[in-house]
Formats: C-alpha cells, structure tokens, sequence
C-alpha cells in the first residue's frame, strides 16, 4: 500500500514536469507552475506520511505499558504509624475560610469530617450552628430551619 502511494506521487510529479515543459515560459506561468509544483509535493507528502502512520503498529497511549510511571515519594502520611500534620490542616482550613470560600465550595465536605481531624467536635457544632439547613417537613409539613453538624459545608453560591 505504501509503495502504492510513492509510485502514484512520483508518477504526478512526472506528469506536471511534462505539462510544465509544453506550457509557455511567461513569469506568469512559471509561478502558476511552481504552485501547482508546490502543492503537489506537499500533497505527496501528506499522503506518504499518512500511510507510513496507518501502517504501523497501533498506537498505546497506555504509558504503563511503555515502562512509564508515576514517580513514588515517600511521603510521611503512608507509614504505619505515622498521621497527617493536624496543625497544617487547620491552617488549610482556615486559609479556605478566609480566602478560597469566597467562591469555591466544599460541598463534597461533611462537618462530620473535621472532627478530630483539624477540629474538635465543639469547634465544629460552632461552626456548623453559623448556618442554617432547611430540613424538613415537619409533623405539620412545614420545612423548617435548623443547624446540624452531620450537613455538608454550604456552597458560597446560592444556587436558584
């Protein structure tokens, strides 16, 4: 297929270098010429390009497969009895609240999950009761408000 290809483009640029030779020789022509010339090279080498890529072997775009992985750091977290730096979580927490807030979200975060983690179970109940959830119905089918540490974390966003 590939030797196809080459034959049929070596064959074309033959028959324009014939046409060529037969066409006047005004400025005119010989640039018509050399464009068609141009594009008729570019051409042929697309062509060949595009069947020397089809015929190769499938491409993998799996790296593992080509020996490639992810570098593997030693981090502190991942030994058996060591934890994470409590202190620099809640400094994290605390740049989130102050800074990153404003307009992203922690809606994938329970309260729940910062007890014992960064906080205490009182910090967080404070922290949760600074919002209201609209829970319900009640027994009478009103939706009511209440505060509730098992909640997820309020997006910033009032969504409609």
């Amino acid at each position: 297929m590939f030797r196809l290809s080459a034959q049929s483009t070596r064959k074309a640029v033959q028959r324009v270098a014939v046409q060529a030779r037969f066409q006047s020789t005004s400025a005119a022509a010989a640039s018509s010429m050399t464009a068609k010339n141009a594009s008729l090279a570019a051409a042929g080498v697309a062509t060949v390009g595009t069947l020397a890529y089809l015929s190769m072997e499938s491409v993998d775009a799996n790296m593992a497969a080509d020996g490639l992985h992810a570098p593997a750091y030693p981090w502190d977290h991942k030994k058996n009895l060591a934890t994470f730096d409590h202190a620099a979580i809640r400094r994290g927490y605390q740049v989130y609240k102050e800074v990153c807030a404003a307009c992203h979200s922690l809606d994938r975060i329970a309260w729940r999950n910062l007890i014992g983690v960064s906080h205490t179970e009182a910090e967080v109940k404070a922290m949760a009761e600074e919002h209201e959830y609209t829970d319900g119905p009640n027994d009478v089918g009103d939706m009511f408000e209440r505060p509730e540490p098992e909640t997820w974390v309020p997006s910033p966003q009032i969504s409609p």
